[in-house]
């Protein structure tokens, strides 16, 4: 049906942004009526966040709604109750029909979102660290660590399948003797260490905290960022913007685990489409994925590195990546 309007979320754990849309008659495009983005911190609750923002706008009724969100999403639920990983909000499907007052409300994942979505990137969205020999007919890889660490696949073909994952709540595997001593390090405090622990903005903070505390390691300036509400943004800012020796260690042992640890996840489904590198960290620090051994750590898997080497590797720079997969899969159920 023409003109139907559709209401699209990216729910993370830090940042929520939201879109209202119309599909365009006589083609499968559409149009965007309006569009908000916001803390989400600054909200009680989901609710909170929707009501308030659909109370600025004057659309009559919205046809199909889907919300990306940052937990695990049982697709084949029929009535779908989540809450958010990293946020104390609970989503429960059927009371956000009955805010809406529509029939049709769905929950993603958030980096199956983005998934969903990678066909509608832009082009000059993407910054490549690797250009491999891409394969179309092979699956794609999505990760990103930003408030937490997502993953998703997304295999292709006539009916592209993407496949959620929790993969970042695996356990961390280290490397060398450095990250065993940080693996010990998170071990200690809460008797796990997962990839998330560490790769994520509480893991930037943590790889922090580990360094100030070895003898042989002083920055009265990053020991100062760690005290900040937002550390891993300081750290980044002291390691980029004032070159503090320490916070730029910091971020280089970040990012060589983070090359490390997507390489592991690349060979457990060999996505020759391409690994897509989401969330706003990488984004951020771009410059130093390219210099600071991302590629190094993720190809360093002998025997297997020639494998890694195909692959493409990007960074994601689009902000609106989620909310272009869930306006996606939106139309698509407008479709069905």
């Amino acid at each position: 049906m023409p003109g139907q309007c559709f209401l699209a979320a990216d729910i993370g754990g830090t940042r929520a942004r939201l879109l209202l849309g119309e599909t365009r008659e006589n083609d499968n495009g559409w149009q965007p009526i309006a569009r908000w983005e916001t803390l989400c911190g600054d909200h009680a609750s989901i609710e909170d966040l929707l009501q308030t923002f659909l109370k600025t706008q004057t659309v009559g009724s919205i046809d199909v709604a889907v919300l990306a969100v940052a937990a695990p999403v049982d697709m084949n639920a029929p009535f779908q109750k989540v809450t958010l990983t990293n946020l104390a909000w609970q989503v429960d499907i059927q009371k956000l029909t009955q805010l809406l007052a529509i029939t049709e409300v769905h929950l993603l994942n958030d980096f199956a979102a983005i998934a969903q979505g990678l066909d509608d990137l832009p082009p000059d969205s993407l910054f490549w660290l690797q250009t491999g020999t891409p394969n179309n007919q092979a699956p794609r890889l999505v990760v990103g660590a930003g408030t937490g660490l997502g993953a998703c696949l997304r295999l292709s073909g006539p009916t592209p399948q993407v496949l959620a994952t929790e993969a970042g709540h695996a356990g961390f595997a280290p490397s060398n003797a450095l990250q065993q001593s940080l693996w010990q390090f998170i071990h200690a405090q809460q008797g796990r260490c997962t990839r998330e622990d560490l790769l994520s903005g509480r893991g930037i903070a943590r790889i922090a905290a580990f360094f100030c505390g070895q003898p042989d390691m002083t920055s009265p300036a990053l020991e100062k960022a760690l005290e900040e509400t937002d550390p891993a943004a300081q750290i980044a800012a002291l390691a980029l913007e004032q070159e503090d020796p320490l916070a730029l260690r910091v971020l280089q042992q970040f990012i060589e685990m983070y090359g490390s640890q997507v390489g592991d996840l690349a060979l457990d489904c060999l996505p020759f489409g391409g690994v897509y590198i989401a969330g706003g960290i990488a984004a951020k620090l771009r410059p130093l994925l390219t210099t600071s051994g991302f590629i190094e750590a993720f190809t360093h898997k002998p025997p297997m590195q020639h494998l890694l080497q195909r692959m493409p590797v990007g960074i994601i720079q689009e902000t609106d990546a989620g909310l272009l997969g869930a306006a996606r899969y939106a139309r698509e159920r407008l479709r069905a």
